[in-house]
């Protein structure tokens, strides 16, 4: 893989200098920075690299349907995985590239697309298995459940950081279109994700098998109930990501998780802990000794520290 950007190996010049036909068998480009998407940079990238099937985006300001719409056209392969982070993409923009590699790709991932963007993704995706749709206040209700049951094969769901969805949105989207071969899940930080749509995604998707709700208000009680309806979820290979602090208290756990991880040994629950929450837990500086602690009082096999 090539990576562009201010830490990574610097292809822009070789863009301007001919001299990528070096890199011909290169599948993947990783582009950071805005400075390096300029006009003619994509469409340069598609006639170099013969080869190329994914690509990934991380700012790089406006992308403008002309750049977008040149690239696709140019690509000598179907493209297999769109990647759009931090970066603004114009609907039409959006639209000139999926309608000529859409039903192709298999991964796609956008940060805040609106609800015309999803339209268009429901136009023209058939194909794909992992869909990222992440930092939005709102979801158009319709037109995800339009793109869900026009991508049946989708294994890996992502909703992260939606902040604001309302449970009942949740609901409604996994009652009428969750995939059925859908084997993850993801609603980090999504508030008001809570019981009852965990109950429903679970109802939905006997095949899911991992699970990331951290920063969700879904209940000990609420996973219990998940876990006696589910013969997968957290097995298998399978990862609960769970946040369990504040709840943790003085470096001990409430009852009710270790009375969930002694009924159910087989399941893998990743907790997560906010290093603010683990500061006012423990009154001291949080160094690896103090996580090596933390580690020590839980009866799960591995830990997430999140910043915050």
């Amino acid at each position: 893989m090539l990576s562009v950007g201010d830490t990574a190996e610097d292809i822009w010049s070789l863009v301007f200098t001919h001299s990528l036909h070096k890199f011909a068998g290169v599948q993947s480009v990783d582009v950071r920075g805005s400075d390096h998407c300029s006009e003619g940079f994509l469409l340069k990238l598609a006639q170099s690299l013969p080869r190329l099937s994914k690509l990934t985006i991380h700012g790089g300001g406006t992308l403008l349907m002309k750049d977008l719409g040149a690239f696709a056209e140019a690509l000598q392969l179907k493209m297999d995985s769109l990647c759009l982070l931090s970066c603004t993409v114009p609907t039409r923009a959006l639209e000139s590239f999926l309608s000529r590699q859409g039903r192709n790709l298999k991964v796609l991932q956008l940060e805040n697309c609106g609800e015309n963007d999803c339209k268009v993704i429901s136009e023209h995706c058939f194909s794909l298995e992992r869909l990222s749709i992440t930092d939005r206040k709102n979801i158009p209700t319709g037109s995800v459940c339009a793109i869900l049951k026009a991508n049946p094969g989708i294994t890996d769901l992502d909703f992260s950081r939606c902040q604001f969805i309302d449970e009942d949105i949740f609901v409604t989207i996994l009652k009428e279109a969750t995939p059925k071969q859908l084997q993850a899940f993801r609603v980090s930080r999504c508030a008001e994700f809570k019981d009852q749509a965990l109950h429903q995604l679970v109802q939905s998707a006997p095949t899911l098998h991992t699970l990331d709700m951290v920063q969700s208000k879904v209940t000990t009680d609420g996973l219990r109930r998940a876990l006696e309806v589910s013969q997968n979820l957290g097995r298998g290979g399978g990862v609960i990501a769970f946040s369990i602090l504040p709840l943790l208290q003085n470096l001990e756990l409430p009852q009710a998780w270790l009375d969930l991880k002694e009924d159910f040994p087989e399941v893998n629950v990743r907790p997560t802990m906010l290093r603010r929450y683990m500061y006012r837990a423990a009154r001291e500086e949080i160094d690896d000794d103090y996580h090596a602690t933390i580690l020590a009082a839980t009866p799960f096999r591995q830990c997430d520290i999140y910043a915050a």
